[in-house]
């Protein structure tokens, strides 16, 4: 689309119900990336390059004024806490949504951190099932030792012996001994209380 314009040209354009003062900058590229701001061309010429995020206002509130003397820069977040401070009903709506959004996102991460902290460290008041003869610990922590010998009901364990040793005990008895995860029950591994018997009935393709 042709724009034959010189440079420097100033047009006026209405944005967001308000008139404001656009001026051509270059001849290339798309049209709309030729036309900047007229304020914040002045702002940048005044004030030198304008910060990353950082917008251009009037301090007497007309944008058609770009007086040096009239240009503010700020910080884009300063017009929000301007419309929070003046209207505390707004603020409190904006935290209740803050606070779920919070909530939201912090319990996936303490499942999360609790998962790894299951996997990774042996919980010393919890009981885990343990095969002296191969040398291998079912590395999931059970409440009591009644969960812990469920595990022999599961078809993957179901050739091993396995005993029953405390957590504070695993690190005494078992130093060297290899830990493995089994392949089903994962849901009820990490917390959930869940029969692997019934689990491992259903087939790993359950």
């Amino acid at each position: 689309m042709p724009d034959a314009l010189p440079l420097g040209s100033v047009r006026l354009r209405i944005h967001r119900g308000h008139k404001v003062a656009f001026i051509k900058v270059t001849h290339l590229g798309p049209l709309r990336k030729r036309w900047k701001r007229l304020s914040r061309v002045e702002a940048a010429k005044h004030f030198g390059p304008l910060p990353d995020g950082a917008i251009v206002t009037q301090k007497d509130g007309d944008p058609l004024n770009v007086a040096p003397d009239n240009l503010a820069v700020i910080p884009r977040i300063e017009p929000l806490k301007q419309t929070l401070a003046a209207n505390p009903a707004l603020e409190a709506k904006r935290r209740a949504n803050v606070s779920k959004a919070a909530s939201r996102m912090v319990k996936p991460l303490n499942r999360l951190r609790a998962r790894i902290d299951r996997s990774v460290h042996i919980r010393r008041g919890q009981f885990y099932a343990v095969c002296h003869a191969t040398q291998i610990v079912i590395f999931v922590p059970c409440r009591t030792k009644h969960q812990a010998r469920r595990f022999s009901d599961v078809e993957e364990f179901r050739h091993l012996r396995l005993d029953v040793v405390r957590g504070d005990k695993v690190e005494d008895e078992c130093p060297d001994y290899r830990r493995q995860i089994p392949d089903e029950g994962q849901a009820w591994k990490w917390g959930k209380r869940r029969n692997v018997a019934r689990l491992s009935e259903s087939g790993p393709d359950a």
